[in-house]
């Protein structure tokens, strides 16, 4: 999920536990202190992008939302910051609830960042499995903004010293809470009939994954993969029964790049698209394409299989044919957000076509 939606959980959870002290006093109880600490917590796990620079770029992207996201890593680690938190704020509050408070704020990251499709590697370090539910976008306007607002009335109606009122951020987390749970019975409603559409055609395939399409959990991407080919469609929550989803075959090319999978980045690039990709040539250039990000035109109207606008592309390194390739370089996609058909998906929104 985006570092402002993260920042704002981790300081709802701060509000929520560091505000009642187990023995307040005046003066030693946390007052707006208490958000930005948990703001501050709740962005930690994804500190893990300053070791970038150090790494080559399949390392890098193997180590994103890897060991630092792990649920093993942010139990092991709340005990040792609690103890820290309590030495440096001389506060009235006991080790027991700087503790809760440290495990929600990091662990509650991990968790969020799984209902996204990147891949969130929390069983780090015993396997590097990446769980990606794909129930969101990773911007939500419906997830941010309605905590945000409960926040800041949080903070407003708890200044000065005033009685302790958490209320509002109560409710901003029943929401948050019941929006999460809403997205994930909006994703296996609409993957259940572009499964079933799919099934019915008796067409062989290995998997199948959907994704939330921008900034809504009403409409969904849905990714096939046949082994030689990926078929794309869309689905929304409120389309009509009789709906029939029109497939888009995006071939895999994978006979293209002789060796590909055989070095770091083509073994990298394999467990890190679950085997939604294609392999393409850019004036010459070898080109991996991770289809589940989608493209900047979107998956709601017929594209061509091929394109320069895929929003994750990566060009493979060394530029021959001829693999095995060590790295690779990441280019701008070619596009603009104003090219998205986003008349339509609103119009797909409201189950319309």
């Amino acid at each position: 999920m985006d570092s402002v939606t993260q920042f704002v959980l981790g300081a709802a959870i701060g509000e929520m536990t560091l505000r009642r002290a187990d023995a307040p006093k005046e003066g030693r109880a946390l007052t707006w202190q208490a958000a930005g600490l948990g703001g501050l917590v709740g962005t930690l796990p994804d500190l893990d992008v300053f070791t970038h620079p150090f790494l080559s770029a399949p390392e890098a992207l193997a180590s994103h939302r890897g060991l630092t996201h792990s649920a093993f890593f942010c139990t092991l680690l709340s005990p040792l910051l609690a103890a820290l938190f309590q030495r440096l704020f001389k506060r009235d509050i006991s080790l027991r609830r700087w503790t809760l408070f440290v495990w929600l704020g990091l662990n509650t990251h991990w968790m969020l960042d799984c209902l996204t499709t990147y891949g969130t590697q929390i069983f780090q370090p015993f396997s590097n499995y990446p769980v990606n539910i794909g129930s969101l976008f990773i911007i939500d306007p419906l997830v941010t903004i309605p905590l945000g607002l409960a926040l800041l009335t949080s903070l407003w109606k708890n200044r000065g010293g005033r009685p302790l009122n958490l209320t509002p951020m109560k409710t901003g987390l029943v929401f948050f809470i019941g929006y999460l749970a809403f997205t994930l019975v909006s994703k296996y409603t609409v993957q259940h009939r572009l499964k079933t559409d799919w099934e019915s055609q008796g067409i062989e395939y290995r998997q199948m994954i959907t994704a939330a399409a921008p900034f809504t959990s009403l409409v969904f991407y849905a990714y096939v993969d046949t082994g030689t080919d990926v078929w794309v469609t869309n689905g929304a929550l409120l389309d009509p029964p009789d709906r029939k989803p029109v497939w888009q075959k995006v071939p895999k090319n994978a006979d293209l790049l002789p060796q590909f999978g055989e070095g770091p980045a083509g073994r990298t690039l394999l467990w890190f698209s679950r085997g939604f990709y294609s392999l393409d040539l850019d004036d010459g250039n070898p080109v991996f394409n991770d289809l589940r990000f989608g493209r900047l035109r979107g998956w709601l109207t017929t594209q061509e299989p091929a394109g320069r606008d895929f929003v994750f592309r990566y060009y493979l390194e060394p530029a021959k044919l001829q693999g095995p390739y060590e790295s690779w370089g990441r280019r701008r996609s070619e596009g603009r957000l104003a090219e998205y058909p986003w008349d339509l998906l609103r119009r797909r929104m409201m189950g319309k076509d």
